[in-house]
Order: structure tokens, then C-alpha cells, then sequence
């Protein structure tokens, strides 16, 4: 989202396990995977995006708690759990609380965010990574798209009608 990858993990990393130690929240599982050292170098890095999203459920849909899952005879009733807790910090030190503080960096790093969305749409656009020429075109297109309001209309228009689309 903001164009800072994170290095590929470290060898014979294992995936983050589903609790079995009393996590009650994404967080503390998080926070407990993070003790290592050699992820929390990168998870300081992704993981509070990841926090500030959690509003979203893995479908898209909005909550405020963690849902809890009771059996209820033949029926499974979803109840509120504990509520979710969006805080987190970006590596730059800007405190999140929230998808609307999130937002708001967004609208003021504009051209962070233009030119990574730029530069992603351009790999799927032509396939492959950006070259070193595609760069000066990136940079163009995320300029052009500014003096126009910066809409994501005319920064997909800018990008098809770039010499780097049209000779893929």
C-alpha cells in the first residue's frame, strides 16, 4: 500500500499457527509470534496495517467485536466477543487508531500511495516488473494524475495510454 516491501522471511520460518495458547485476539497472537526477533523486523512493519484493518472481517464485512461461535442445540449462534482493537503505529512513528487514520495519511501521502498503486497496476498491466525506463513513465503518470485531482480514472487512462502498456 505504501511501497515498502518487507525482505523475504527468513529461512525455515514456520506459518503463524492458529492459537492453542490462549490468544484471544489476532493481536496477542501477533504480539507473541513478534518475540522473535528475526519477524519482528518486518511484522513492526506490516502488522499495523494489518491492526487498522481489522474492522473487516475476512469477507469485507464491517465489526466492531471478534465473533464468538456457541452451539446452541442444532444451532450455532454468533455472539459478540471481545471488541476489536484497531491501534498501530506505521514505521514512519504515525500513530493509528483507526481505517479513518489510516485514510487520512493516505490523502496526505498521496503520491506514496499513487505511485505504489501506479506501479502495481503497471505490473499487471504489462505482466512484468517495471523496468528501469518504466520508472520515468510510473513518475510521469502519478505526476499527470495529480494536476488532474489525482482520481483513479485518469491515473488507469495515463497508464493505458503509456508507451510502456502499448508495447508490452
Amino acid at each position: 500500500m505504501l511501497g515498502n516491501p518487507v525482505p523475504e522471511p527468513p529461512a525455515n520460518v514456520p506459518a503463524v499457527e492458529p492459537d492453542t495458547s490462549g490468544a484471544q485476539s489476532i493481536r496477542e497472537l501477533l504480539e507473541r509470534h513478534q518475540a522473535d526477533e528475526s519477524c519482528a523486523r518486518c511484522h513492526r512493519r506490516i502488522d499495523p496495517l494489518g491492526f487498522v484493518l481489522e474492522n473487516f472481517d475476512p469477507v469485507g464485512r464491517w465489526r466492531e467485536n471478534y465473533p464468538i461461535f456457541e452451539e446452541r442445540g442444532d444451532k450455532v449462534v454468533t455472539l459478540d466477543g471481545r471488541k476489536v482493537d484497531t491501534r498501530g503505529q506505521l514505521s514512519d512513528g504515525t500513530p493509528l487508531r483507526d481505517v479513518l487514520d489510516l485514510k487520512r495519511y493516505l490523502v496526505e501521502h498521496i503520491d506514496v500511495f499513487s505511485r505504489c498503486l501506479t506501479e502495481k497496476l503497471m505490473v499487471y498491466a504489462t505482466g512484468r516488473d517495471p523496468s528501469f525506463g518504466d520508472r520515468k513513465t510510473i513518475e510521469d503518470i502519478v505526476e499527470s494524475a495529480k494536476r488532474r485531482g489525482n482520481g483513479f480514472q485518469d491515473l488507469i487512462v495515463e497508464l493505458v495510454l503509456s508507451e510502456s502498456f502499448l508495447v508490452k
